[in-house]
């Protein structure tokens, strides 16, 4: 059945907050990510763990934050999604500076990706400089960050990089104690 032009679709409920206020940043320990999601077991422990009930509820708040505005309501934006734009504007940037080699034919990723790969290591240090991250965080933070566009050995992307995307988000999401 066609949808009607004249008559918006039923508005979609509010999604329930799945986690409780997030823990103290006092209280959080800052280490390396590793690749841990390696299999179906692996997931399921994630799905339980507290970081899944964190990042969750934050894309929900993210999605209840919007809900039922057009797209050309005005929203109040803050300093920090200000600041986060800019950072993906230099990325952006950065790109375009790689462009794509000819790869011959070859039906795996461009070479080319591993030097903007490198470029954004060498860069996301004084790109996050301006975001208040937590003291300690920022090797995470910039992790999850460079992360989030690929995997610079295998030169590919997946689900697993979006997770990175949201944890950077999220990460940097954070208002300081």
């Amino acid at each position: 059945m066609p949808v009607s032009r004249n008559k918006p679709p039923p508005a979609p409920t509010n999604l329930p907050l799945l986690a409780s206020t997030p823990p103290p940043l006092s209280s959080l320990k800052f280490t390396t990510p590793e690749r841990r999601l390696v299999s179906s077991h692996d997931l399921t422990l994630f799905q339980a763990s507290p970081a899944h009930a964190l990042l969750l509820s934050f894309v929900t708040d993210l999605n209840n934050s919007v809900l039922n505005l057009p797209n050309s309501s005005p929203v109040p934006v803050p300093p920090i999604v200000v600041h986060l734009l800019e950072i993906l504007d230099h990325v952006a940037a950065t790109a375009t500076k790689f462009p794509a080699e000819d790869a011959g034919g070859s039906r795996f990723g461009n070479k080319s990706f591993q030097r903007f790969y490198d470029a954004l290591w060498e860069r996301a240090g004084g790109w996050h400089s301006g975001v208040g991250l937590p003291p300690g965080s920022e090797e995470e933070v910039q992790r999850y960050f460079c992360e989030s566009f690929g995997n610079r050995t295998r030169i590919d992307y997946g689900s697993g990089h979006e997770l990175n995307f949201i944890a950077w988000m999220y990460a940097c999401h954070r208002p300081p104690e």
